[in-house]
């Protein structure tokens, strides 16, 4: 089966081991997933529900700073069975996870988040299913709530070299011939294995229409996510090749 015949289910079932993390390893864990922790802020008493939550590593991260409940939904079987085993026995009654299709038409009880997080979810889901997110989303959370994701950086595909530690292959399709077409892609961990990665390429102008068209009236912050010098100081093999290249974006958007 080519890389593209295969669903994202069948992809996170196959690859979920190399996911399984209690501290940082993957490149995101790195440039992306403490940016999203720190934005959340004070985490203490919240209510969140993690979109996407793979393995569980930011749930239990959201745990661990105070939250009251976090539950965590992901396509991918074996991704939940891993959350569920890596779950903390001191955090069991705030943790849960299940396996859900979150691209799919949906419902939840209305206004029982506090706050909503999809970490690099949105980019394996095409316009219409990233719609049916947003509308989940804003019917969960409550006013005044506040939702983060991130996603890849658009652009990347047509910014960099096919070469480690992270890279989509653009296909030679153009940055907007290629909205709502799966590029498929790999992301590193800092040990030197590879994991398969996809984004179904959406633009800028994609995600804001799409929150607009959800009820999310209001302008969210974006803020595009790098290398820092920091993590360049840390390993500059590893991080040093993508200085100055926008590797993912955050949008915070609050719920009305």
């Amino acid at each position: 089966m080519s890389p593209r015949e295969e669903t994202t289910r069948a992809l996170y079932d196959r690859s979920a081991l190399g996911w399984q993390r209690d501290q940082p390893v993957m490149l995101s864990d790195f440039t992306a997933r403490p940016v999203v922790m720190k934005e959340l802020g004070d985490m203490t008493g919240r209510r969140v529900v993690d979109l996407g939550c793979g393995e569980g590593y930011v749930s239990r991260i959201l745990c661990e700073a105070g939250a009251a409940s976090v539950d965590g939904f992901d396509i991918s079987s074996e991704m939940i069975r891993q959350a569920k085993e890596s779950t903390p026995a001191h955090a069991a009654d705030r943790l849960s996870y299940a396996v859900r299709d979150l691209g799919a038409v949906g419902t939840m009880e209305p206004h029982i988040y506090d706050d909503a997080i999809a970490v690099f979810l949105l980019n394996y889901l095409s316009c219409a299913a990233t719609s049916s997110v947003f509308q989940l989303v804003r019917h969960c959370v409550r006013p005044g709530g506040q939702f983060i994701f991130t996603v890849p950086h658009p652009a990347l595909a047509w910014l960099k070299p096919h070469s480690k530690p992270f890279y989509f292959d653009g296909e030679g399709k153009t940055y907007r011939g290629a909205i709502d077409h799966t590029l498929e892609g790999l992301i590193w961990r800092i040990d030197g294995e590879s994991t398969p990665v996809r984004a179904v390429h959406k633009t800028f102008t994609d995600y804001n229409r799409l929150l607009r068209e959800a009820g999310f009236d209001a302008m969210p912050v974006v803020r595009e996510l790098y290398a820092e010098p920091s993590h360049i100081a840390l390993d500059p093999d590893f991080f040093g090749p993508l200085e100055g290249i926008p590797l993912h974006v955050m949008f915070q958007v609050p719920v009305p």
